[in-house]
């Protein structure tokens, strides 16, 4: 980095010897007229004095615009004698404010990074580098002027917050001093929204959306969450989004933004979201480590799976007819057969290790597991087996649950009979792993936690879940019969839920799992055995399918709109980890205020717009596709069957909507209606599954298709 502090100026010299950063010089009076105000006097004749390098520091301060603070930073710099000592303790922050501001365009490298993890250019300025007082190097460094260190003291408190909810450690400590600064620095800058937000408090959105009188609740909301997500969606696409595809995260980190955007992704065409997805898809498979159809790269599954899983799902989605997408999802499956799966001892096939790249599979004792994790490797391949029901795929996929199905079977290292375990050890088969107990299996020598019990059970269980509907054999759901038994068992029961491995702490543990991978099958199969559950346990779009009543539907949407009219920033500007998209709420406020902003639910948006039950990672089911844009429009669909599907629908455009419905090819042909108040029009679907109407202005209309009874 090239600065120079003699007679040519701080400022000067930053323009010139850096790249260019953007908008710096049209920020120039903007800046000016800011520090001029702190400064200036009263009166007609009122002089307005060059801002002093303490006007600068005030700018800084109190304004919630990084790139205006690094700007106002250069500008006190400038405003300094050349040999002022201030200079030197200006010089230790300002390369560091420059890449949080302006890192797009200082910090971005093309294509692959030279090292592993969080190495996008938003994250890799602290990663690994921000810990609590007292445990590691202080980072920021501090610096002797007492203006000059609350301004760092702004980056550090952020720095601290979003390093330990990305990395997971020492986050008490690291929030608590965090929470501390904050506190001072909402004194010191009472102007700056950035403070409040940390402590709890509420910034209205950036855009205000009025509801007409009539419209319905759930309409409302879903519209207010759904345009909040566009909002979110748009910013990252023209404002974070590098040529290359990359949105700063580093791409393991970058991939998994789709899973938060599926309400507009896959409930919509949305030019906006299917760009940005497809640019950073085409940007993973750009990369020579991804020649041979899976990261060259060797680390464990939790991490090599996700350049591959989380672009070539999404655009199955996005492009279901692409060749290229379908020949990249199969690959995985053929790359299984051929590199990753083994017999182990007892003639069964499973995975040896949980790592391994495209072409090696580790040795190393300590990791020789097959686990529940690992079907994230092959997640767009079992998207395909879904598709296509092609006998070669199920030649490597069926072996492989059999496997499974008699682990868990089996009552072995007091694993309960009939349970599915989170690991298996190779080459013996055992149930368990490498480390201690059977729920414990280590199977990482880095990081045992992704293998535990009963981590990753639920794509698992849809794998076991597709197996059943392709090959016909009951057996596959053996481990979810199990674990419905055992719901049915823990109600009501007194047992300390807090003795690992006991059956009340196997229950405890397996409760979300369970009902989420019931409403999958409920969705797959129309089975009602499991109602009793999904009634008392699903959740509430779940609920408002088996029962009709919208009400607690409706109060989980209005949360979930409300976290997206509030505090834009959080999902934006002070974005440092892309994994971490919506966690601000969940992982740091909920631990320091009592109260804190809700986290959006994303899946339960996807759901109701789709009539899917459950997430659409593993064995999606949406039932129908809306062809418009996600703004001013909302649709709840009530019930979705092989018989057929309704939904209510409502357009908030003053002129009324038309537009297309993309359903299920099992309904083409199907005749549909729609019926708005006493008008109704009728047609059937296309040969293309395509269903065209207009929804008029404010008004609740019915689609109906098929043949559903409610």
């Amino acid at each position: 980095m090239t600065r120079t502090f003699g007679h040519r100026s701080i400022l000067e010299g930053w323009m010139r010897f850096k790249r260019p950063t953007r908008r710096l010089a049209s920020r120039a009076s903007t800046l000016l007229a800011l520090a001029l105000g702190a400064c200036r006097t009263e009166g007609p004749e009122a002089s307005e004095p060059a801002p002093t390098y303490a006007d600068w520091l005030r700018t800084a301060g109190e304004t919630g615009d990084d790139k205006a603070r690094h700007d106002a930073l250069v500008a006190a710099a400038d405003a300094l004698d050349a040999d002022d000592p201030r200079q030197d303790q200006l010089a230790l922050l300002l390369p560091i404010t420059e890449a949080w501001a302006y890192g797009l365009e200082t910090q971005w490298v093309g294509g692959d990074q030279a090292s592993a993890g969080e190495d996008g250019y938003l994250s890799a300025l602290i990663a690994l580098k921000v810990w609590p007082t007292g445990f590691g190097p202080m980072f920021p460094p501090e610096v002797n002027d007492p203006d000059l260190q609350s301004v760092r003291d702004l980056y550090r408190a952020r720095m601290l917050v979003w390093h330990a909810m990305e990395y997971g450690l020492f986050e008490k400590e690291a929030y608590a001093e965090a929470f501390d600064l904050f506190e001072r620095l909402a004194t010191t800058y009472p102007g700056n929204p950035i403070p409040p937000l940390y402590l709890g408090e509420e910034e209205p959105w950036p855009v205000t959306r009025a509801a007409p009188p009539g419209a319905p609740a759930w309409a409302v909301a879903q519209r207010a969450a759904l345009e909040g997500l566009s909002d979110v969606i748009d910013f990252w696409s023209q404002e974070r989004q590098a040529p290359d595809g990359q949105l700063g995260g580093g791409w393991g980190d970058d991939v998994e933004v789709w899973r938060d955007w599926t309400p507009v992704l896959l409930g919509f065409d949305d030019p906006s979201a299917a760009g940005v997805i497809g640019r950073l898809a085409d940007g993973v498979w750009s990369l020579s480590r991804m020649r041979g159809g899976y990261s060259d790269t060797l680390a464990d599954v939790e991490h090599s799976g996700e350049d591959s899983a989380d672009t070539v799902t999404p655009m199955l989605h996005l492009e279901p007819s692409n060749p290229v997408w379908q020949a990249r999802a199969d690959a995985l499956a053929w790359l299984a057969r051929d590199v990753w799966l083994a017999r182990n001892d007892r003639g069964q096939v499973q995975f040896p290790s949980t790592v391994f790249s495209a072409t090696v599979v580790d040795d190393l004792p300590e990791n020789a597991c097959d686990s529940a994790y690992h079907t994230r490797a092959v997640q767009p391949a079992l998207l395909r087996w879904q598709r296509t029901g092609d006998p070669e795929l199920e030649t490597v996929f069926a072996p492989w649950l059999d496997t499974w199905v008699d682990a868990a079977a089996r009552a072995e290292r007091d694993k309960p009979a009939g349970l599915l375990p989170s690991a298996l050890r190779f080459p013996s088969g055992d149930v368990g792993g490498t480390g201690g107990a059977w729920h414990s299996p280590g199977c990482y020598v880095i990081n045992g936690a992704p293998y535990a019990f009963p981590r990753s059970m639920g794509p698992l269980l849809s794998a076991l879940e597709l197996g059943a509907l392709q090959t016909g054999e009951p057996r596959y759901l053996d481990p979810l019969r199990d674990l419905a038994s055992r719901w049915r068992d823990a109600q009501g029961s007194q047992a300390d839920a807090s003795v690992e491995g006991s059956d009340a702490w196997i229950a405890d543990k397996v409760s979300g799992t369970t009902r989420d991978a019931l409403a999958k099958h409920r969705a797959a199969t129309s089975d009602t055995s499991y109602d009793d559950i999904l009634t008392l346990a699903g959740d509430a779009y779940v609920k408002a399918r088996l029962t009709g009543d919208l009400t607690a539907l409706e109060a989980d949407l209005e949360r979930t709109a409300h976290a997206l009219s509030v505090n834009f920033r959080a999902y934006t500007t002070e974005v440092r980890f892309t994994d971490r998209l919506f966690k601000l709420s969940s992982k740091y406020l909920r631990e320091v205020v009592d109260d804190p902003v809700p986290s959006p639910d994303m899946n339960l948006v996807y759901e109701t717009l789709t009539g899917d039950l459950g997430d659409p990672l593993y064995l999606p089911l949406p039932r129908v596709r809306w062809r418009t844009s996600p703004r001013g429009f909302a649709a709840l669909v009530l019930d979705a069957s092989d018989g057929g599907l309704v939904a209510d629908v409502f357009t908030f455009d003053a002129e009324g909507r038309s537009l297309v419905a993309l359903v299920d090819p099992e309904l083409v042909g199907s005749d549909w209606s729609l019926a708005c108040g006493t008008d109704m029009s009728t047609g059937a679907v296309s040969a293309g599954g395509e269903v065209s109407f207009v929804v008029p202005r404010e008004t609740s209309c019915t689609l109906s298709i098929g043949s559903v009874t409610r």
